[in-house]
């Protein structure tokens, strides 16, 4: 891995890793509160995990991380002495920021997946609309992608951040 793709991933987690912030003033009960708190903890280990998965893809670059930013809420400044993250914050930040990092971790791995381990795609031709269709092992590419992170992490996070 590239010294510039380890700063960027370095910097996500250790961005996942802060502290949400939450204010118990702001919740009606305990438990409330509490199950907001281990949805943040869940929350981390999947940001985690996703940065792990993009950091074992050699071929992921810093570019490809960089331009998957752009479209999101994470932002990214790559600078001399490592990279700044930032969070623009819709409703309420505790909550919010570790599934974006996330979702910004699964769109890296949708793209670069996309690109690089589909299968090849065959021509199936539909004989009712006429119409021709790419299949990939007999799915359209959306399916066969949803699928395969579905295998790859579990209908859970497959859901969440991969449909």
């Amino acid at each position: 891995m590239d010294n510039h793709k380890a700063a960027i991933l370095g910097a996500l987690e250790n961005y996942a890793a802060k502290r949400p912030g939450f204010e118990p003033g702001n919740y009606a009960t305990r438990a409330v509160y509490a199950s907001e708190m281990r949805a943040a903890v869940r929350d981390l280990h999947v940001a985690r995990r996703l940065i792990r998965e993009v950091a074992l893809h050699d071929s992921i670059t810093a570019a490809d991380i960089l331009a998957a930013a752009k479209s999101g809420r994470v932002t990214l400044i790559p600078g001399p002495y490592g990279c700044t993250v930032s969070y623009c914050t819709g409703q309420y930040f505790a909550v919010e920021f570790r599934p974006a990092i996330a979702r910004l971790m699964a769109e890296v791995l949708w793209h670069w997946t996309r690109e690089h381990a589909m299968p090849a795609p065959m021509l199936h031709h539909n004989s009712e609309t006429g119409e021709t269709v790419e299949r990939h092992n007999g799915l359209r590419a959306g399916d066969w992608l949803r699928r395969h992170f579905r295998k790859q992490f579990g209908a859970s996070i497959a859901r969440r951040f991969f449909d």
